[in-house]
């Protein structure tokens, strides 16, 4: 029997959280239209990534700028880019109050466009930044009912997040920066949502881990979600496992365990307290970038690779030997 999809205010007319949010559920189920002044953050970020490359492309609304971005590296030859434009009006970017509905950054340098069409999410980027051309076209296709991770962290009435993590569905489509193209298709990638929207505190830090095994239809795939710091001590995560259409919702807190001096060796990701999430993800190419805008400060280590480990699930137990994915910690002052 399908679930009611009742949509309930992320927060209320004043600005603060409705505290009929804190929960998850399997879809989208607030609309975080985002009452009130100040600390507000919405964003969409799009990962795709295949044994031989990744592209992350993000659209964020921080309130008092507006950023418009691409990541993307050929593990094959460790070429790799980041480029993106910053904006300070609204008319420069519009970002829905539901993950999956259409979004754009346009700007005279870079235009990303998001639309939402039926059963799809067509991407499209174009631009010339720093004398490089940008070019790239994809096609992202939604798992029929497929479900998702959606959550609201509270940290306080004032402060708290939404995020919806929608994967492991199935791409295909290229980039193309100066004439070095990489191909996506449905069977050697998978596609990956970060919707969020909420009113943030100024210093934050987080880890995140998402991966998919690579089968030729999302109901055979395993897909993985996992995140660490920025939820703790508030009774929620973000953390749960995708066997094919079955999400399982984990309520284990994780632990994220890298050299800082050497994050091209292993990472570890552990459940906190008990031996139920046991992952290791081998590096195979390793992001590094530091932002200091004066208001806005980040710095991001993020690696892309194989993962490998155990997850115990009620009492089954899922080996996973053969996933791709990436881990990061972010540390940002927003």
């Amino acid at each position: 029997m399908e679930e009611e999809r009742k949509v309930i205010p992320l927060c209320l007319a004043n600005g603060r959280l409705n505290p009929e949010a804190t929960k998850w559920m399997s879809y989208p189920f607030v609309n975080c239209n985002l009452y009130g002044w100040g600390r507000r953050k919405k964003w969409i970020f799009w990962g795709i990534m295949s044994r031989q490359g990744t592209l992350g492309v993000t659209i964020a609304d921080l309130d008092y700028l507006k950023l418009g971005g691409i990541y993307f590296a050929n593990f094959n030859n460790n070429y790799s880019e980041e480029l993106g434009k910053i904006a300070f009006t609204s008319k420069s970017i519009s970002i829905p109050d539901f993950p999956l509905e259409s979004a754009r950054f346009s700007n005279p340098d870079l235009n990303i466009d998001i639309r939402a069409e039926e059963s799809k999410i067509s991407l499209d980027i174009d631009g010339e930044i720093k004398k490089k051309h940008i070019h790239g076209s994809f096609a992202i296709h939604l798992g029929k009912l497929h479900p998702t991770l959606n959550v609201v962290v509270p940290w306080s009435r004032k402060r708290f997040q939404f995020t919806s993590k929608q994967l492991p569905y199935l791409a295909n489509g290229y980039i193309n920066i100066n004439n070095v193209e990489l191909n996506f298709t449905e069977n050697t990638c998978f596609a990956c949502l970060d919707y969020g929207a909420g009113k943030w505190k100024y210093r934050t830090n987080w880890n995140w881990l998402a991966g998919s095994t690579l089968e030729k239809s999302i109901e055979e795939r395993i897909g993985i979600n996992l995140g660490g710091k920025w939820t703790d001590n508030t009774g929620q995560n973000e953390n749960g496992i995708w066997e094919g259409n079955k999400f399982t919702k984990i309520s284990e807190d994780v632990t994220f365990i890298w050299n800082r001096q050497n994050p091209e060796k292993k990472w570890l990701v552990r459940s906190k307290n008990s031996d139920n999430i046991e992952l290791t993800l081998e590096p195979t190419h390793v992001r590094k970038s530091k932002i200091n805008l004066i208001l806005l400060k980040s710095e991001v280590v993020q690696v892309f690779g194989e993962i490998k480990g155990e997850i115990k699930v009620n009492k089954d137990i899922i080996t996973i030997d053969s996933m791709i994915g990436w881990a990061e910690e972010h540390c940002a002052l927003w």
